[in-house]
């Protein structure tokens, strides 16, 4: 899987999870086994509840290097954070079944990643007026679209577009687009468009 999506650690992200979201949804689920094996011995010493420590920590960590190549500011605790989505999630599969668990699941992380991806570019650039991201989520918001539908109309996944929307620069190739998905004028997405600063991980 690292490999296939070496070259888009937010497609790499989505298929994890989606993988996931499906062995929750398969009929003879009965729980994350692990989260069961930590739960049937309460002792932190016990060999069941270490191999159910490190499991969990091996998610963390993968999650983690998943963040890193993606250019979160702190990707250990944005895992640990996406983590606890997770693991809610199979807890939540042991009681019902959501209609979309797959969307669900990957709508609460890439919000998630987007938050703490703005909150980060607004600490590191707090006097930076142009924000293109803030202009494509109120477009989207206004018009009642979900980031799948906007992604649909792009030709780009919802990770893609939950990325735009916490990004200051975008790519002039995508901004027809997105304008013409949002109804917004190529012009005014061109004079919001920040400049282009991809060497601080911004957004391509």
């Amino acid at each position: 899987m690292e490999k296939q999506h070496a070259d888009d650690p937010r497609v790499l992200l989505e298929t994890l999870l989606s993988g996931i979201a499906e062995r929750i949804g398969h009929s003879t689920y009965r729980g994350c086994p692990f989260l069961n094996l930590a739960t049937e011995f309460p002792d932190d010493s016990h060999p069941g509840r270490v191999v159910a420590r490190s499991n969990k920590e091996e998610l963390r960590a993968r999650l983690a290097a998943i963040l890193g190549k993606v250019g979160v500011g702190d990707p250990d605790r944005t895992a640990s954070q996406i983590a606890l989505i997770i693991n809610g999630a199979y807890v939540t599969g042991l009681i019902a079944r959501p209609a979309d668990l797959r969307g669900d699941l990957i709508d609460a992380a890439m919000k998630l990643l987007a938050w703490n991806e703005y909150t980060q570019g607004a600490q590191a650039k707090p006097t930076m007026a142009k924000h293109i991201g803030k202009m494509l989520k109120a477009a989207r918001l206004k018009l009642g679209l979900k980031a799948a539908e906007v992604g649909a109309a792009c030709n780009l996944t919802r990770s893609r577009i939950y990325g735009f929307e916490a990004a200051k620069f975008i790519l002039p190739k995508q901004l027809p687009g997105l304008a013409k998905a949002l109804r917004i004028p190529l012009e005014q997405l061109q004079a919001e468009n920040g400049p282009d600063r991809r060497s601080d991980r911004h957004h391509s």
